[in-house]
């Protein structure tokens, strides 16, 4: 990789982060990291290609379990709720909706329940995964967004922890102006180097997910990355999630073997009690805008 920044074009690449490991599942090696002083781009060096992108994510990978009973189940539900509203005004009086790196979208029977008009596809690179979503009656699609026909047209796309996921988000980004209609709109999530957890935890933060993120926004970068691909930036909010603080305790104590434990689904058995430690803490980055995650609305242009 060149010291070229690929979102702002600022040639100021450095090399951040050397030698994180993977301390959620175990990937074997070491990691390294470049950051734009500019933007505040962060990218994987070197960065793997699709093929070894999908071994880096074991069938335990928590983002397939998210149908499983309990507190986190709990907090999804919630985060779902308000989702719904925010899809179902986005699409506006469209119908169709197409949600990137789905998993096995079990939101999908709930949203049908709120929104019976919304015809709902996914689409997921884990085959395995997927399946186990089509046996139970939903419309995924086995592969990634490059995949998908220029024919094919939704009204709103959904990238919630998926653009962080890719190994280049500009032609990503210009795919998905492709499949929307005009005027359509994307709805994504992601994490945000821009972040006091980000600062104080390093090659620790939970926002890393080393080495599944492969690219983590600011957002200056962000909107930069939106308007090379044709869009505009309707609104940016910072969330109220405390998982980046939770995983950063997780990851330190886990590269030390005096504090390292069995992990379930790559989580401790204390992360969810720091779910809830670190709340407060969040709720004022949230005030100042320097959550570890952040939401978009970009709308094509």
């Amino acid at each position: 990789m060149n010291d070229c920044c690929p979102i702002c074009a600022s040639g100021k690449l450095q090399a951040i982060f050397d030698g994180a490991r993977d301390w959620e599942y175990g990937v074997k090696g070491l990691f390294d990291f470049k950051c734009c002083v500019n933007c505040g781009f962060l990218i994987l060096s070197p960065m793997p290609s699709i093929e070894q992108l999908r071994l880096f994510y074991p069938s335990s990978y928590h983002g397939f379990h998210t149908s499983d009973a309990g507190l986190v189940t709990l907090l999804y539900r919630v985060v779902y709720y308000f989702r719904f509203r925010e899809y179902k005004r986005l699409i506006g009086n469209g119908r169709r909706l197409l949600d990137i790196g789905c998993a096995d979208a079990p939101y999908f029977d709930l949203l049908k329940k709120s929104f019976s008009e919304i015809d709902s596809t996914g689409i997921e690179f884990k085959d395995e995964i997927a399946e186990k979503g089509r046996k139970l009656g939903r419309k995924i699609i086995t592969g990634v967004l490059a995949d998908l026909d220029d024919t094919e047209k939704f009204d709103l796309i959904i990238m919630n922890n998926l653009i962080e996921h890719v190994v280049d988000p500009i032609e990503e980004l210009k795919k998905a102006h492709s499949l929307l209609k005009s005027g359509g709109y994307i709805f994504l999530e992601t994490p945000n180097t821009d972040s006091l957890d980000f600062h104080i935890a390093k090659k620790y933060w939970g926002g890393l997910h080393v080495p599944r993120h492969t690219c983590i926004f600011s957002r200056t970068s962000l909107g930069i990355l939106a308007e090379k691909t044709g869009f505009s930036i309707k609104s940016v909010k910072f969330l109220l999630n405390t998982d980046h603080w939770a995983l950063s305790v997780q990851n330190f104590l886990q590269g030390y073997s005096m504090s390292q434990c069995h992990l379930n689904n790559g989580r401790a058995w204390y992360y969810k009690l720091l779910l809830i430690v670190f709340i407060p803490l969040n709720f004022l980055q949230m005030l100042m805008g320097k959550t570890g995650s952040m939401t978009a609305i970009l709308k094509k242009a």
